[in-house]
């Protein structure tokens, strides 16, 4: 899947049902393909926010801001459901957003994993770090 790929597969993940996203945590897979596809750029975006001034400051941090709280939504939503099983709720979005973010820091798409695989890892990895049963 190339960076289109990426795209259609985050715009799947907005279309999911809410109780489907919290179950799978689709959106951390969104953010893993993001940073795989793209790192160079999202590394350069995360170093380099310091740089920015006035409106691309402010917009770049809105939408930031918006992608924390869809994914904190989303904990949340799982908790509520019983899904998911995270006593720290807020700490535990954040956590996958910096493990999932941080791909843009090590991966190279030449290495041992597809973008999907090391997405379909991640996946896994987000969703027990949320509390989800092993088997989910």
């Amino acid at each position: 899947m190339g960076t289109g790929g990426a795209s259609r597969a985050c715009a799947a993940c907005r279309r999911a049902g809410s109780a489907r996203r919290a179950a799978k945590l689709t959106d951390s897979r969104c953010l893993t393909l993001f940073h795989a596809h793209r790192g160079k750029l999202a590394f350069i975006a995360l170093s380099e926010i310091r740089s920015l001034e006035g409106s691309a400051r402010t917009e770049h941090i809105a939408a930031r801001d918006r992608q924390q709280a869809l994914l904190s939504g989303i904990i949340d939503e799982g908790v509520a459901a019983g899904i998911f099983d995270a006593p720290h709720p807020r700490e535990t979005s954040r956590a996958i957003t910096t493990m999932c973010t941080g791909v843009a820091q090590w991966y190279r798409i030449d290495g041992e994993l597809t973008p999907e695989e090391l997405a379909d890892r991640y996946g896994r990895l987000c969703r027990l770090t949320a509390g989800a049963a092993a088997g989910r």
